[in-house]
């Protein structure tokens, strides 16, 4: 079981007006995959997926590149079975319904499209008769962010996770993260990139491999503000730097999603969906 000093309760009272209790931890999963080998049917490239609600509909959403750069490129998502589990008790599937990623519309390339291409969504099946923990996103539920904000990012490390298989039972022991760092002034061109720092705790990690794909939860403004793209450690300065996408990105493509779009258009890009 996961330690309950790894567990972020936060209370919200959503736009219909009702007020709920939700866990941005627990809604936080380590991603794994169904391969095609009965001997080892689970496996994983490390990486990390946030489940939400989003207008009644659930999605795992993530990284693109977590899925390794076979998967990611070929766009496997119809093949992979997301688990969801607590560290140490059998996985529990999840149901992929369908996932959507973004390719550049003819004429662009990759480059085009910048880290928005990074991004990744996987709808699956609702069951709340088994899986109740996910972040419900609405607009008392998110925010932007701002230099200054204190923020909290959540995810599963790479190193120190493993799956174990005895015949038809697949058990996960993942390595729970999570970082309390500072928005600051982005360095990077991105436009949709922010960026947080923060001291290195030394006997935090070393490597911070897994965590792309974690929520940031703002603690200034008590909402998620956006998902990990990419996430290191200086050693020799000894400070923690991540850069995440706006949660505005993730909103704009599940609108696509919902609305069977099949191009979501942003500010200076024009994206097609790859379903």
């Amino acid at each position: 079981m996961l330690a309950r000093s790894n567990y972020y309760p936060v209370e919200h009272q959503l736009s219909s007006g009702i007020r709920v209790q939700q866990d941005v931890f627990l809604a936080t999963r380590f991603v794994q995959f169904s391969t095609e080998y009965d001997d080892w049917p689970v496996a994983t490239h490390g990486g990390t997926a946030f489940i939400v609600e989003y207008k009644s509909r659930w999605f795992a959403v993530l990284a693109r590149h977590v899925f390794g750069k076979r998967n990611a490129e070929r766009f496997y998502f119809k093949d992979l079975l997301m688990f969801t589990k607590n560290s140490g008790e059998s996985c529990i599937p999840l149901k992929v319904v369908r996932g959507v990623g973004v390719q550049p519309l003819p004429g662009r390339t990759k480059e085009d499209l910048g880290n928005i291409g990074d991004m990744a969504v996987v709808e699956v099946e609702t069951r709340p008769d088994e899986i109740t923990d996910r972040y419900i996103m609405d607009a008392n539920t998110i925010c932007d962010t701002k230099p200054g904000n204190s923020l909290k990012i959540f995810g599963f490390l790479k190193s120190g996770s493993q799956i174990e298989v005895d015949g038809d039972d697949v058990t996960t022991f993942s390595q729970p993260c999570r970082l309390g760092l500072e928005c600051v002034p982005t360095s990077s061109s991105a436009e949709e990139l922010y960026s947080a720092k923060g001291d290195y705790n030394p006997s935090s990690p070393p490597d911070l491999a897994g965590i792309s794909g974690g929520p940031v939860y703002n603690v200034s403004q008590s909402a998620l503000c956006g998902i990990v793209l990419r996430a290191g450690i200086n050693l020799s300065t000894k400070q923690v730097t991540a850069h995440f996408i706006g949660v505005d990105h993730v909103t704009h493509l599940l609108d696509a999603i919902i609305s069977e779009k099949n191009v979501a258009k942003y500010w200076s890009k024009s994206i097609a969906e790859s379903r």
